[in-house]
């Protein structure tokens, strides 16, 4: 229960550490890595608490919303409030912007030569003869 749903890691790890270790708690805030070492990553991480009462570390859920494009908590389904995530600064908005304006163009380079490729479909099922004036037109030029 005292787990980020999507890092794995506790949610309190400070806490939680001192409770099984308490000789180790200054050792944590300290100790950058090697092998056993508890995770330090998330140590003074900020939580999130959702309108459904279930709680992430702020990072992990901002990355769920905006970069993993969910839109909906990872336990219950319950919907997102993303402007509850992103607050009020207009850096987060921003950058908001810019995701949703590099997603547009994604979209336009995946999807542009299928688009091509349909219209130059239809235009050949439907209008052939335009097909074929465009190459006597060019057959025509080619002999002058």
């Amino acid at each position: 229960k005292n787990v980020c749903a999507l890092c794995g890691d506790d949610l309190q790890p400070s806490q939680a550490l001192a409770l099984a270790h308490p000789s180790q708690q200054h050792h944590h805030h300290h100790h950058h890595g090697g092998a056993g070492s508890p995770r330090k990553r998330k140590v003074d991480e900020p939580l999130f608490t959702l309108k459904c009462g279930h709680t992430f570390h702020e990072s992990c859920i901002r990355g769920w919303t905006i970069v993993g494009k969910q839109n909906q908590c990872p336990y219950c389904v319950e919907p997102v409030d993303l402007s509850r995530i992103l607050g009020s600064s207009p850096w987060q908005k921003q950058s908001l912007v810019w995701i949703h304006l590099l997603d547009a163009v994604r979209y336009l380079i995946v999807w542009h030569p299928i688009i091509l490729a349909m219209a130059h479909f239809v235009v050949h099922m439907f209008y052939p003869h335009a097909t074929l004036l465009a190459h006597h037109h060019h057959q025509a030029m080619r002999g002058n």
